[in-house]
């Protein structure tokens, strides 16, 4: 089987609608298929990632046991752009899972090394 590099990257709030859910579940899919897999956390995609979040008030699904899961999958690394993360107020200290931070100018040469980008 041909290996793809695949990179998840989010970019959408993660409580308007489903897509992010289905994004992270698409991936898993492809790990299980032994696809190796990254995501990038950027703009409103890193509200993802923020600890004490109670979405069953809004009616979603919590992500961060979702999130979470994404190493038991072999799923990594998890990169989150930094200026988004201070643009929102949040720092690593914030987040439910251990991230790499990318600085805004090279996320385009992290997107090169990855033969796949999908949309989240």
């Amino acid at each position: 089987m041909i290996s793809l590099r695949y990179l998840l990257v989010l970019r959408s709030m993660p409580f308007d609608g489903l897509h992010v859910q289905e994004a992270l579940e698409q991936l898993m899919t492809l790990a299980a298929f032994e696809q190796p897999s990254s995501v990038l956390f950027v703009e409103d995609g890193v509200w993802a990632l923020k600890q004490a979040q109670q979405p069953g008030q809004l009616g979603y699904k919590n992500l961060s046991g979702l999130i979470q899961s994404l190493a038991l999958y072999d799923i990594g690394p998890l990169w989150v752009e930094k200026e988004s993360l201070l643009e929102r107020g949040l720092n690593e200290k914030d987040l439910i899972v251990s991230v790499q931070t990318i600085e805004r100018s090279h996320v385009p040469s992290l997107m090169d090394k990855h033969d796949r980008l999908l949309p989240g």
